[in-house]
């Protein structure tokens, strides 16, 4: 019969040593290390897609609405005071595409964390400083209403498919409309209190944003693919004569 040597102790088979846990732990962290910046990017793609998704249903909803209104493209709020709410009688483009997106919450991108988010707007009872905002959306004011109150319509557009009509907005702002004509610096008054492309998001997801087009079809973009004064890339403008339009009388209307 073998016997233990006196005072000695076995060590179970299954037990780790120290140093075997601490390579167990080393291993661990360094997998955990590789590991977890895919997984941000697969949940970022994941949110970039929800959000493709939400550009696109808009950009549906916005051709539901222009085949329905005689080829007219739906109204914005430039020219209503701040403060318009879901179902005023006046509403904002966002507004007038409820009847086809029949949800408001489309109209907010998940990843938007902005605090100014209300369904109804008391503009007296904000705290100073603080906008209101009832859309992570912003469309494009060449394509604003006049002050008249009537809008473009589809034929006045020479490349419906590459002219921008809806983008991202940056959390801090509250419109529903952007400014292209201000982006290059025009001395405007109006202008100069809007400020400049910075109302546009232009890198929520993997360095771009979701541009959701006149004919309806959204897509992920660089900025710079959409807008490069540099090289005379502008996806803005809708047609020949709105730059020079918009630059000389549009603020003056």
């Amino acid at each position: 019969m073998n016997c233990l040597p006196t005072g000695r102790t076995s060590r179970p088979a299954t037990a780790f040593t120290l140093i075997e846990l601490l390579v167990v732990i080393a291993i661990i962290a360094i997998l955990a290390a590789m590991l977890f910046p895919i997984f941000a990017q697969a949940r970022a793609k994941a949110r970039a897609i929800n959000s493709l998704s939400n550009s696109r249903n808009f950009g549906l909803a916005i051709s539901m609405y222009i085949s329905d209104h005689d080829e007219a493209l739906p109204l914005n709020s430039h020219t209503r005071p701040l403060g318009w709410k879901f179902g005023d009688p006046d509403p904002s483009w966002v507004d007038a595409v409820q009847p086809y997106v029949k949800s408001q919450l489309m109209a907010r991108l998940p990843d938007d964390n902005s605090n100014n988010w209300a369904e109804m707007i008391d503009v007296a009872a904000l705290a100073p400083g603080k906008t209101p905002r009832l859309t992570s959306y912003r469309t494009n004011a060449y394509l604003n209403n006049n002050k008249n109150g009537t809008g473009w319509v589809l034929a006045e557009i020479d490349a419906p498919a590459s002219c921008v009509y809806v983008s991202e907005s940056r959390e801090n702002t509250a419109s529903d409309h952007t400014h292209p004509m201000c982006w290059e610096g025009f001395a405007a008054s109006t202008c100069v209190s809007i400020g400049s492309e910075t109302e546009v998001e232009k890198r929520r997801y993997q360095g771009g944003a979701n541009y959701t087009f006149v004919d309806g079809h959204a897509k992920w973009h660089k900025f710079e693919q959409t807008y490069n004064p540099r090289t005379g890339l502008d996806w803005w403008i809708p047609n020949k004569k709105a730059a020079a339009q918009y630059s000389r009388s549009y603020w003056q209307l």
